[in-house]
């Protein structure tokens, strides 16, 4: 652990600090990866690579501040912005965390994919395995950067709409223009695609990418470019992989939510494929109405992740305590997720029986033997539809709503205005709005204003 301490401080100089007078020299005392073996703990920094950003749910509409109070009690300010979708997240002293971090993710996986070749030790195949883990873990990066910081991908618009900067190399002479949202697609799908050969089935342990992890990340990724045979054929594969749902049903007589803390850590969670642990979002906040009542007085979901109307996260039943002493949102992939989307691919290919009989294998492990209802779909527009619903319902929390929002809203016939409470009265956020984009920080642009802001 010493060693990635000193690994930290000699790459921890990104881009967007204004390291443009960077001076490529090892420090006195200082610890460069030289052996497959520093490759390797650079890959096993949980601190880096296993934490995702964890406010974009406060955008949607699964949030809502119903009471005053929640206006004056909420901290830091940053909260109430992105809530509203106000003009700039953060102060002009204040960094964007989520950015940093997974450009952070971005230029140590680039230090693993370029240098390690150089190293005279180990074998072919060991460097090639951790090549592709690296992949994983950039394709992951930029994924969530995409969606979070650029317009939703559209094959008609994709390559001349602005996506955000697109670094393959570790060095601080790269151009820091946007890549257009096709490139940063494109290059998501390459590193997954041509990490999977290199990978194992199921890791050794789950901080570590694996082939289901890459199966995943591609279900994903071509859900999202709405290219759903894709998404179907490898949400299949990663179920081939990796299949089993963890069983809420334990917790069906419970009052005590101290006993949820039995549920499996996230390194140990069946469910679990690639942690990734949501790690800025500031204390519980409150479901809105309509989450409530989508979710019904029956779904364990809402008793295990939830108590009255708040998510309380502490209890969020995936717990991530194995690299810090706190608990966190998984919004790395997980099976329930595959479940859900192969569900929408097959009712999108207009098999509403199968989409149906996928979802209640889900379902089936959310509710009580004797408040359990298997669903039934009168056609393939009826099972999208509650394929959609059981999908907010599954993924409640944990970060995936934002961009589900904005693919839907190509959709004219899902499109959807969201209403916030405001304390002026309430706030709208239509289809397709620009403020579906958060905003770069006005730090980050002052030292890099190439980037240029987002859309607003």
């Amino acid at each position: 652990m010493n060693r990635l301490k000193y690994f930290g401080w000699i790459l921890i100089a990104l881009f967007f600090s204004s390291c443009r007078k960077y001076v490529d020299i090892t420090p006195q005392g200082k610890i460069v990866p030289t052996t497959v073996a520093d490759f390797r703990l650079l890959l096993n920094n949980s601190d880096v690579f296993n934490l995702a950003g964890g406010t974009t749910d406060l955008m949607t509409d699964d949030i809502a501040f119903t009471d005053t109070a929640m206006y004056t009690g909420v901290r830091p300010q940053s909260v109430l912005n992105i809530y509203s979708w106000a003009e700039t997240n953060y102060l002009p002293s204040e960094d964007d965390e989520e950015w940093n971090l997974y450009y952070k993710q971005v230029y140590y996986s680039n230090v693993v994919i370029t240098g390690i070749n150089g190293v005279k030790d180990g074998d072919e195949e060991e460097k090639q395995a951790l090549i592709s883990e690296a992949k994983v873990h950039r394709a992951f990066a930029y994924l969530m950067l995409v969606n979070q910081y650029a317009v939703q991908y559209d094959a008609a618009t994709a390559s001349k709409d602005a996506g955000v900067p697109l670094l393959l190399e570790p060095g601080y002479t790269q151009h820091l223009q946007r890549a257009s949202v096709q490139q940063v697609y494109q290059q998501v799908l390459d590193d997954l695609l041509s990490a999977v050969k290199a990978l194992p089935e199921l890791p050794a342990s789950k901080i570590h990418a694996s082939r289901a992890a890459a199966f995943a990340l591609l279900a994903r990724t071509y859900l999202y470019m709405r290219n759903y045979p894709s998404a179907l054929m490898y949400a299949d594969s990663t179920l081939n992989l990796q299949p089993d749902l963890y069983d809420l049903r334990t917790f069906a007589n419970t009052n005590n939510p101290l006993d949820f803390m039995s549920i499996p850590e996230a390194y140990q969670h069946p469910e679990v494929i690639l942690m990734k642990a949501a790690y800025n979002q500031d204390g519980p906040l409150a479901l809105s109405p309509e989450l409530l009542n989508l979710l019904g007085p029956d779904d364990l979901r809402r008793k295990v992740f939830g108590i009255g109307d708040q998510l309380l996260f502490e209890y969020d039943g995936i717990f991530f305590s194995y690299i810090s002493p706190f608990e966190a949102r998984q919004v790395g992939p997980r099976v329930g997720e595959m479940y859900v989307t192969k569900a929408e691919c097959e009712a999108r290919a207009g098999q509403a029986g199968t989409a149906m009989t996928t979802l209640n294998a889900l379902r089936i492990k959310r509710f009580t033997t004797d408040k359990y209802i298997p669903l039934t779909a009168t056609d393939a527009t009826d099972a999208l539809h509650k394929v959609l619903d059981e999908r907010r319902r599954e993924l409640m929390g944990r970060g995936y709503r934002l961009a589900d929002l904005k693919r839907l809203n190509k959709e004219p016939a899902l499109a959807k205005t969201i209403t916030h409470p405001w304390s002026s009265g309430n706030i709208t956020l239509a289809p397709n709005s620009n403020r579906y984009i958060y905003p770069v920080a006005t730090k980050i642009l002052a030292a890099n204003p190439e980037i240029g802001q987002s859309p607003r």
